[in-house]
């Protein structure tokens, strides 16, 4: 049996696919390093970086993937939620 979860994150990801006649996910996997100049001065670098680019590419795509192992290796988990909230 499916779980409730499963299927609510599926339809979820059905509608944003057919509203944005797209199946691009965008991975977020950030590094302090590689954030643009724009960022860095921001209190948190990466979540505003990350940001951005959801914003930039919201109706391109239907999903948006953070990688937590890039998250672990710099941070707490907790920028990671912070992204997905």
């Amino acid at each position: 049996m499916i779980s409730h979860w499963r299927l609510t994150s599926f339809r979820k990801l059905t509608a944003a696919a057919l509203k944005n006649n797209s199946l691009l996910c965008v991975g977020l996997d950030p590094t302090p390093e590689a954030a643009p100049a724009a960022f860095r001065q921001a209190a948190n670098p990466i979540l505003a970086w990350n940001r951005a680019i959801i914003e930039a590419t919201a109706d391109l795509a239907c999903a948006f993937k953070p990688n937590i192992a890039f998250y672990e290796a710099w941070t707490t988990a907790w920028r990671l939620w912070a992204t997905c909230a």
